[in-house]
């Protein structure tokens, strides 16, 4: 399955009100960099996610 195909198929698990969440926050590059340095600085134990699916997994078990 192609990077493009995975990527998809975790955009089709989302709900309207996620998906247009998550289009909202990474739709500006700085705006992804803003929340990353936050949560450092809030939390130096903060996740740290290697891949979208993983941020995805984390989104929907909240």
């Amino acid at each position: 399955m192609s990077t493009k195909e995975v990527a998809y198929s975790i955009l089709d698990t989302l709900s309207d009100e996620k998906l247009q969440a998550f289009i909202t926050l990474f739709a500006d590059e700085n705006q992804v960099a803003r929340l990353e340095t936050e949560l450092m600085a809030n939390d130096p134990n903060a996740p740290r996610f290697n891949s979208v699916e993983e941020l995805f997994k984390e989104l929907e078990s909240e």
